[in-house]
């Protein structure tokens, strides 16, 4: 059954119309070897220039990963730095209103205070309080226990008005002056 296939094959192929489709089968099948072996050369050919330019997408890629970590770093280096400038304005604040709570007595009242950084990242803070008192020497002493430069504190001041009131009863006071952490100090962490 298989030989009377290739009889009949060979039947055909002796015709004119059977040498017209072995030709075009003929070109086809040489066009297809030549198409396979030039991509196959030409694989060959760039398939080192593939493997670089693989090698060069990944490296870039990498690359530009570690630059996003680099600047994810330094964003988060700058917050922590904030963190702690923030950290250490608050603690010196606190010690500030320690000193001035040990400072006054019944003789002095406090209308008001300013305190404000020297700049924005500054740990050194200058400040201004306004008040009245019974007697000047009350106001001296006042500010001179305002002024300490041991402990965890260091703050100087000086009165800068010392007026007597209308009534002649009090006197009216405006004390400036600047402080800041002892980092002298070996403070607890």
């Amino acid at each position: 059954m298989a030989m009377e296939r290739y009889k009949g094959i060979a039947q055909i192929l002796k015709t004119k119309r059977g040498k017209k489709y072995a030709k075009i089968f003929a070109v086809i099948l040489s066009v297809s070897v030549v198409l396979f072996i030039s991509l196959s050369i030409t694989n060959r050919r760039y398939e080192k220039d593939i493997e670089e330019l693989k090698t060069k997408i990944e490296f870039e890629s990498q690359k530009k990963n570690i630059q996003n970590i680099k600047e994810e770093y330094q964003r988060y280096k700058e917050f922590l730095n904030l963190w702690e400038v923030s950290k250490i304005q608050n603690e010196s604040i606190y010690e500030f209103f320690v000193l001035l709570s040990n400072s006054v007595s019944n003789s002095i009242q406090i209308d008001k205070i300013e305190i404000y950084p020297q700049d924005e990242n500054s740990l050194i803070f200058s400040f201004i309080i306004y008040g009245i008192a019974k007697d000047s020497s009350n106001v001296k002493t006042f500010a001179s226990k305002l002024n300490k430069k041991r402990g965890d504190i260091v703050s100087f001041s000086e009165i800068l008005e010392l007026l007597k009131s209308d009534e002649n009863k009090f006197f009216k006071f405006k004390i400036n002056g600047k402080f800041h952490l002892n980092t002298k100090k070996g403070r607890k962490k």
